[in-house]
């Protein structure tokens, strides 16, 4: 979790040290662990020895891994139902309505975030979305809330111009 951590980042909550305390035993409280390696390594091998799997991965674990991500994530979307707008193989952005729950959100491993009020501030929320297919949408965001304080967000995977000549 703490390699996770270095990673992302601290969750917008975590301002303070103290809350930053907190969030850590929060995790230790919840999963019962916080791994923390001293120091990064690095293996300077010859390539051709370097095609021999390493002792510490796994094929099975790397499987039930995504297996378990996939099943989570058709959970999350047999709850939205038909307000999902976008999904992909870790977010799923869809139609939150007065009177229809939302997902949960939480800060643990495997829970969700709210990821526009992580980038954008509190109280910001999609007005508008355009999905063209896998990672690539578009969305208009009222930031903190406020409809005068219209930002663009927009994210396009890269065609190749090689795939409209093999057409």
């Amino acid at each position: 979790m703490a390699l996770k951590i270095e990673a992302s980042g601290w969750p917008t909550h975590c301002q303070s040290d103290e809350q930053k305390r907190e969030f850590v035993a929060d995790i230790l409280k919840h999963d019962g662990m916080m791994a923390r390696k001293p120091a990064l390594r690095v293996n300077s091998m010859p390539v051709e020895d370097s095609e021999v799997s390493l002792p510490t991965s796994s094929l099975v674990h790397a499987a039930f891994t995504t297996c378990f991500g996939r099943i989570q994530l058709y959970r999350y979307l047999d709850l939205v139902g038909k307000r999902a707008l976008y999904h992909d193989t870790d977010s799923v952005a869809y139609i939150s309505r007065p009177g229809q729950d939302d997902l949960p959100l939480g800060t643990h491993l495997g829970d969700l975030t709210d990821q526009i009020e992580e980038d954008w501030g509190p109280g910001s929320f999609i007005t508008e979305m355009v999905c063209g297919g896998p990672k690539n949408y578009a969305m208009k965001i009222a930031k903190g809330g406020d409809l005068n304080d219209i930002q663009v967000s927009i994210k396009q995977q890269a065609i190749s111009p090689k795939l409209f000549e093999l057409q």
